[in-house]
């Protein structure tokens, strides 16, 4: 992958502080997000951030485990909490969330706010990624 380089904009004023810009990856499970987001986050040079892995970091259990044993509506306040926090970090991310994570809580709210410029382009790219409906379907069965 070719990485093109842009330098972020100047302000005349040296006091004046842009609001951080994340990058979301958003779309259905197993399309590609976190596949993708580490290849920007290397060409851009930001981290990136998976919410799922970020979950299991915190709570220090799966997401299978916590579906098994807090059920659904657990794990959707979980990604709340996630994306709340993850939002607000004072350096700029990629950040790939999980398939459902748009869906719930307003979450999308939150995504639109604290979003770069660019994510009209990059909310839709998931779900363009995959070309074949075999390498999809294997793909969701690895996960």
């Amino acid at each position: 992958m070719n990485c093109i380089m842009v330098k972020p904009p100047t302000h005349s004023n040296p006091s004046f502080q842009q609001p951080v810009q994340h990058i979301y990856f958003l779309g259905m499970m197993g399309c590609g997000k976190t596949s993708v987001g580490r290849k920007l986050a290397r060409c851009i040079n930001y981290p990136l951030i998976d919410t799922d892995t970020y979950i299991s970091q915190t709570t220090g259990k799966s997401i299978a485990a916590i579906f098994e044993e807090r059920g659904a509506e657990a794990f959707r306040q979980l990604e709340h909490e996630a994306i709340l926090a993850l939002s607000q970090l004072s350096q700029a991310h990629v950040i790939s969330t999980g398939g459902g994570l748009p869906c719930y809580h307003n979450n999308i709210d939150i995504i639109l706010r604290t979003g770069s410029k660019a994510k009209q382009i990059l909310f839709s790219f998931c779900t363009i990624c995959y070309k074949s409906d075999t390498l999809f379907t294997v793909r969701l069965h690895l996960q």
